[in-house]
């Protein structure tokens, strides 16, 4: 979900493809019994970011967000002005 978001945000500034947005949908399958002669698209590699483990991708993409977009995923909101600070707010009991 989070590089849907990305993509979306990076579109919509005319921001250019980058390994954070997801891959690109693979070609159609030829009808059967036809060979076109391309590469099988099961042994591409992935990219140096997508072979990172999970918790990294997450939080390079939503600094990324926040950076570049001035996003929050758990909000699902955009704000004009950058957030200089974060309050933690504890609900008393």
């Amino acid at each position: 979900m989070v590089q849907q978001v990305i993509e979306v945000l990076d579109e919509k500034v005319g921001l250019p493809r980058h390994d954070l947005w997801p891959p690109p949908p693979a070609p159609p399958a030829p009808p059967d019994g036809e060979e076109d002669g391309a590469a099988d698209t099961a042994d591409v590699e992935p990219s140096p970011w997508e072979s990172l483990p999970a918790e990294q991708r997450l939080l390079d993409a939503l600094s990324y967000l926040r950076q570049r977009h001035h996003f929050c995923l758990f909000c699902k909101c955009q704000v004009r002005q950058p957030v200089t600070q974060v309050r933690l707010l504890r609900s008393v009991e």
